[in-house]
């Protein structure tokens, strides 16, 4: 492929520029104008990263946008690595040509995370140079099609004296449905209206299951309250359960302050953790681990704890 002449042959025949200044990346499909007529549709996608760095190598993510009028959820959900199209910016006069198996410019190629794509841009005099395309990550995300209420029901493992507990009211106050934390026997109801997370102690841990059913960044929201000033809260989303009972190594990016507010039952503050990247779909725990200071009394609660993408 050989880049267009946007200035006079004459200055350029023996151009030694071999430059690849940017790329692109983008999804194409056929669809039906007003009249009924087959017509070309394009939707670039978002990357990381589409200039080469001083080592002539571009580490870039891929992200699918989201939906708009034109790019509809059902051709957004046809979007894969192996079917978009590479095109790049060259210097005047170049021609670039890929080698070994790098996809040709231009052609839907078969991308894959984390593989080097090489590609020799040539100038018109002869001079070359080769450029590398490493796709660090392809994210695909759905967004709006996951929202659940985490109730005893969903608890598989908690330590210490965490004491999650069950309502039948939306507001999570009175009387309790069930305490986890002091009847072992209590597994949760199906008539559980609102959840509260009462009397951790400093490093104890409640962790929730929960089955996410699409590719997507999830966040989980709740409501905090406490007197007490210094307390945090850590939470972490995997797959694996053992891994999660060990809080020894919390990763300090998940960890967020819950705000002093003087009053143990005062519950204006919101708190948002994530967004957790869930590429594969299937069941996944949540880790809730209180820090710092967190125990009864004025204690640090969490209510209304809510998972979503």
């Amino acid at each position: 492929m050989t880049s267009c002449l946007k200035s006079g042959l004459d200055d350029i025949e023996d151009s030694d520029l071999w430059a690849l200044s940017s790329v692109t990346m983008e999804y194409r499909w056929i669809t039906q104008n007003a009249n009924g007529y087959d017509q070309l549709a394009r939707q670039q996608m978002t990357l990381s990263r589409n200039t080469p760095d001083d080592n002539k190598e571009i580490h870039l993510t891929v992200t699918v946008p989201p939906v708009s009028a034109s790019f509809t959820k059902d051709v957004r959900k046809r979007v894969k690595l192996d079917s978009l199209y590479l095109t790049a910016v060259i210097s005047s006069a170049a021609k670039i040509s890929p080698l070994g198996d790098a996809p040709q410019l231009g052609k839907p190629g078969a991308f894959e995370v984390g593989k080097e794509y090489q590609y020799k841009v040539t100038a018109a005099n002869g001079n070359s140079a080769v450029y590398k395309i490493i796709i660090d990550d392809f994210i695909n995300y759905e967004s709006g099609t996951y929202r659940s209420t985490l109730t005893c029901q969903d608890v598989v493992y908690l330590t210490g004296s965490a004491n999650p507990c069950d309502y039948a009211n939306t507001s999570a106050t009175g009387s309790a449905l069930g305490e986890m934390g002091k009847n072992p026997e209590y597994k949760g109801s199906a008539d559980a209206k609102s959840f509260a997370l009462w009397d951790c102690s400093s490093g104890d841990m409640v962790i929730f299951k929960a089955n996410l059913t699409d590719a997507a960044r999830y966040y989980l929201g709740c409501a905090t309250a406490t007197s007490n000033s210094g307390v945090t809260c850590n939470v972490e989303i995997s797959q694996d359960l053992e891994a999660l009972k060990d809080a020894s190594n919390l990763n300090p990016e998940h960890t967020l302050d819950i705000v002093n507010n003087g009053k143990w039952n005062n519950f204006d503050n919101k708190l948002v953790f994530g967004g957790y990247a869930v590429n594969t779909p299937g069941t996944y725990y949540i880790r809730v681990v209180l820090l710092n200071g967190a125990g009864s009394g004025g204690t640090a609660c969490l209510k209304f704890l809510e998972l979503y993408n």
